[in-house]
């Protein structure tokens, strides 16, 4: 811009969005907490186990970090001598070189911070999935072995009814064989003589 109040307008208009863009931040930071603690509430209710409440993001001391540079800015470059006794390339340029690249270092910081965050919010219930996943596949294996029991044990059960069919028919074979000699030793008469003796 040719005029002073031109660079002062495209320096407040920096200003105003960066911190436009961090409370933007705050805001999807805050919605991704109530999600991720709904989500931790019903996970907990629906499996019995501890309720994680995770912790909220918080991006303030960035918005404080922002003000403390543009008060920085305000008192060092955006002043009516510097902006009359500099030209006005080498006053941006001066901008750029301290200001705007200490906001690039907090957005940075603000950046992993946040990826911090959110691994800090999703590894509790990522355990806890994994656990309630490996509790699962433990039932599964539990049931898959009751059922190789059982079809054993219905194997074993028909193996034993044969084998007591087969000891009934013996028994009744042995019972007439029997019945058969005890009604000849009760006909002692109808014996031979040789029989008898």
């Amino acid at each position: 811009s040719p005029f002073t109040r031109g660079v002062r307008n495209a320096m407040n208009d920096f200003f105003r969005q960066i911190q436009d863009d961090i409370t933007a931040a705050g805001r999807q930071s805050a919605e991704i907490h109530d999600m991720m603690r709904a989500m931790y509430t019903r996970f907990a209710k629906e499996h019995g186990l501890e309720p994680f409440n995770p912790p909220p993001f918080s991006v303030l001391k960035y918005q404080k970090e922002v003000e403390r540079l543009e008060r920085a800015y305000n008192t060092h470059f955006n002043t009516l001598w510097n902006m009359v006794s500099k030209a006005k390339f080498a006053l941006m340029r001066r901008f750029f070189e301290t200001i705007a690249s200490r906001v690039k270092h907090v957005y940075v910081i603000a950046n992993r911070d946040v990826e911090a965050w959110l691994k800090a919010v999703m590894s509790p219930l990522e355990s806890q999935v994994r656990e309630h996943h490996l509790q699962l596949r433990r039932r599964l294996d539990s049931i898959k072995r009751i059922h190789h029991a059982s079809d054993e044990l219905e194997e074993r059960i028909a193996e034993l009814e044969l084998q007591e069919t087969a000891l009934r028919e013996q028994r009744d074979g042995l019972d007439l064989q029997t019945g058969s000699i005890d009604a000849i030793v009760e006909q002692a008469d109808a014996l031979p003589l040789a029989a008898n003796a």
